[in-house]
């Protein structure tokens, strides 16, 4: 039911469509003079008699003079270059260079020495001139 109602309207959409195109269709074909315009249905720009006709003056014939061939170039370099070219676009490209081997891992550190034990204290010293 749903599909059939789809249809109808698409169906319905058509016909309106084309009604309304042979509306417009007979205006266009309508031979009233102020909507003939030459050049088409559509002319932004209708067509204007150049003003004055026929042109007061006509273009005098002055030839162009013909274009001069250039210098030779004697740069060798530029000679050369479509080989240079043509040489560089047949080789293949190179290939990448291999990644560097990972670095070693560090030696793991020593065990820290014990700590030396603290000295003895010094005796006092004995008093000069004396017992």
């Amino acid at each position: 039911m749903k599909s059939f109602l789809i249809i109808a309207c698409i169906f319905g959409l058509c016909f309106a469509v084309l009604a309304e195109d042979g509306e417009l269709r007979e205006k266009r074909s309508s031979s009233h003079s102020s909507e003939r315009q030459p050049g088409g249905f559509f002319n932004p720009n209708p067509f204007q008699r150049p003003y004055p006709y026929p042109y007061p003056y006509s273009p005098t014939y002055q030839p162009r003079p013909l274009p001069q061939p250039l210098p030779p170039n004697n740069n060798a370099l530029l000679s050369l270059l479509p080989f240079i070219l043509a040489q560089l676009a047949s080789k293949p490209a190179p290939a990448p260079a291999p990644a560097p081997a990972p670095a070693p891992a560090p030696a793991p550190a020593p065990a820290p020495a014990p700590a030396p034990a603290p000295a003895p204290a010094p005796a006092p010293a004995p008093a000069p001139g004396g017992r």
